[in-house]
């Protein structure tokens, strides 16, 4: 039976507001950053093999050594930027192509080229999840400091503060941020989001205006998360007015091979300490693991989650899609090929007695997507004026 509570489901739609890229705007971004000697740092090596396998899966291209190609139009925004003004290249395919097509020769374990085996495609596969994080993550100009930065100064304290200096999150604030807040906190509790983004936007809203211990107790992630200070494991609240479920992990997550625990850092971005190749305090379990990683599910169409704490996340969302009566879709499209999504709203839609439908609300950008909507719920509330209009008549 459904409860009364409010689902709000954000997709990256709710993110571009604040700064953060659009999918079809995330390989351009790359390419950008590519073109500046601004991506890993010093690695130039890295930054060719990026180049290797676009012009290995892509042979047609014309990309040059340094990422530019003929589809690159000049670009006036710093590359010190969060790429908000760089370039959209149409002519060139979204990152989750480019992702798929190395997933699914990685599954099958075949060659990509003479001198693209498996290996070279695992390395590939990596360094572009590195670069995905780089164009999503907070002031990532700072990323050379950190990708450079001598072991011993990569204390265990940047895995419990946040980050190195000018990698911390921007805490939400702004406009839009406040507006967010309100509709947040306006609607009827128990307020659960679920998102597929990985930046940390949403989660400083509700993070913000609680004390430490509060966080912790009043907002449910949908796992068992390590405390980064104490190491100890803490447990799901069990009533709590809000709920946080990241369905594609997050960014300031990171998870142990060895006991299968997840930190979660209330304070800012972790996930580039993944990243660092090496073994430091800020990379090391509590459980005596040396080798955190991060946890984002990249963007491909051959997605295999198995993660147990992804999976037990993807089960508390279906629940509350489930028992809740108010669903409201900010900046997510239902894209078609998201059909592990489609398949947990559907399954919510009919897990509930007949005629007890949830209310759903959709907010987008545009008319384009409503019949696809349509097609799923039937009646609903559909406003295309965007979210920060919509934001603007409902806080």
């Amino acid at each position: 039976m459904a409860k009364d509570g409010t689902v709000i489901f954000v997709g990256a739609g709710a993110s571009k507001p604040l700064g953060y890229p659009l999918t079809y705007e995330i390989l351009p971004a790359i390419l950008h950053r590519l073109a500046h000697g601004s991506l890993f740092g010093s690695d130039s090596t890295k930054r060719a093999s990026i180049v290797d396998v676009l012009k290995v899966i892509f042979p047609g291209s014309d990309l040059q050594s340094d990422g530019a190609s003929r589809y690159q139009t000049e670009n006036s925004g710093s590359a010190e930027s969060r790429d908000a003004k760089a370039p959209v290249l149409n002519n060139l395919p979204q990152i989750t192509d480019v992702l798929s097509l190395l997933d699914h020769m990685r599954n099958d374990e075949v060659a990509a080229a003479p001198q693209f085996g498996p290996q070279a495609i695992d390395e590939a596969r990596q360094n572009l999840e590195q670069a995905v994080f780089e164009v999503l993550a907070p002031s990532s100009a700072q990323h050379e400091k950190i990708w450079d930065a001598p072991s011993e100064s990569i204390e265990q304290g940047a895995k419990v503060e946040g980050a190195l200096e000018g990698i911390r999150s921007p805490r939400a604030k702004g406009p839009f941020s406040d507006r967010l807040s309100q509709f947040i906190y306006s609607v009827p509790k128990p307020v659960t989001i679920i998102s597929t983004n990985y930046d940390i936007e949403v989660d400083s809203i509700l993070f913000r205006d609680r004390a430490y211990a509060q966080i912790w107790a009043q907002i449910d992630l949908g796992f068992d998360a390590r405390d980064p200070y104490s190491g100890g494991v803490l447990g799901r609240p069990s009533r709590p007015e809000f709920a946080l479920f990241k369905l594609h992990g997050s960014l300031n997550w990171l998870r142990c091979s060895l006991c299968g625990h997840v930190y979660m850092n209330p304070l800012g971005s972790i996930a580039y300490l993944a990243f660092l190749e090496r073994s430091t305090p800020a990379t090391t379990c509590h459980c005596g693991f040396p080798s955190l990683r991060h946890l984002l599910v990249a963007p491909s169409f051959v997605r295999d989650i198995r993660e147990p704490n992804i999976l037990t996340v993807w089960r508390s969302a279906l629940e509350a899609l489930r028992t809740t009566s108010r669903w409201y879709f900010l900046g997510y499209s239902l894209p078609p090929e998201d059909i592990a999504i489609r398949s947990i709203i559907l399954r919510a839609y009919h897990a509930r007695k007949p005629g007890n439908r949830p209310e759903a609300v959709i907010v987008q950008g545009s008319g384009n997507t409503k019949q696809r909507f349509e097609m799923m719920f039937g009646n609903m509330q559909f406003h295309s004026d965007g979210i920060e209009a919509f934001l603007g008549t409902a806080a």
